[in-house]
């Protein structure tokens, strides 16, 4: 099953009208490591690497409890 990537979570928000908050995962040598969460669709990594691989899952909470969409694309920022 594919994942979605940045615009369709994006696109998914819109169309559902609810607030969605965004972890951002780096991979740090064969471990995804979560570097932050953010509400909005842009992220600035403090300590970006010279190629590094990041990707995003969405989540939202309700009663209390996170609850997390699927896993984005792998995206390689140089």
């Amino acid at each position: 099953k594919k994942q979605p990537d940045m615009h369709l979570i994006t696109d998914r928000k819109n169309r559902q009208n609810h607030h969605l908050c965004y972890t951002i995962y780096r991979l740090q040598g064969k471990t995804w490591k979560a570097i932050g969460n953010t509400k909005n669709t842009t992220y600035t990594d403090k300590k970006p690497g010279t190629a590094t691989k990041y990707r995003i899952r969405a989540y939202r909470i309700t009663n209390g409890k996170k609850i997390y969409g699927p896993y984005s694309s792998v995206r390689t920022v140089k």
